[in-house]
């Protein structure tokens, strides 16, 4: 009877955890500007965030849960297992989805002219960068080095060190293109 009820726990634990996702106090901003305070419910296996692209479960005043979609938020910020989040809601390039206008975009890196994002739908992950106000760049995993190498071409340095495996993160060429090839921008 013990083993039993301890199965069903577990069970239970699992599929709770899987439907609502990991509790993570925050706030976000609308865009009307409004400064809301919330908790949300992520996914969040692994340290990798997933399945925020086009909303993301939060708790309303009325302890209500609700889908808060990029088109009715600026910013979202949060922390997660003592992580500090922030996406931002951001037009989706038309070649990357055509009958989606924004999503959510995790910040990885904005403090210089490059900045770099995570974005994740339905098992899809993406690096996503952007020169300046540029149009986003989504890095695909098909020829992945190549079409790195070819996006930084108005940078030799990087791209001698993308070719050369230099580096092990891309963030790591967003703050050396910050350094060393921004300024001619």
């Amino acid at each position: 009877m013990k083993k039993a009820l301890t199965i069903i726990f577990l069970i239970f634990t699992f599929l709770a955890k899987g439907q609502f996702g990991t509790k993570a106090v925050g706030y976000f901003i609308s865009n009307r500007n409004d400064t809301v305070r919330t908790h949300f419910y992520v996914d969040y296996p692994q340290g990798m965030l997933q399945n925020f692209a086009y909303s993301i479960k939060y708790v309303d005043s009325n302890n209500k849960q609700q889908a808060l979609k990029p088109e009715l938020a600026k910013e979202v910020y949060f922390v997660c297992n003592g992580e500090k989040m922030k996406l931002v809601s951001m037009e989706f390039p038309k070649y990357l989805y055509p009958t989606k206008t924004f999503g959510f975009f995790q910040v990885i890196d904005e403090s210089g002219y490059l900045k770099e994002y995570y974005c994740s739908w339905n098992k899809l992950n993406w690096e996503v960068f952007q020169k300046g106000n540029d149009t986003l760049h989504v890095n695909s995993s098909v020829h992945y080095r190549e079409k790195l190498a070819q996006y930084f071409s108005d940078c030799p340095e990087i791209v001698t060190q993308i070719k050369n495996k230099e580096h092990r993160s891309t963030l790591e060429f967003v703050k050396e293109y910050n350094r060393s090839c921004a300024v001619k921008q």
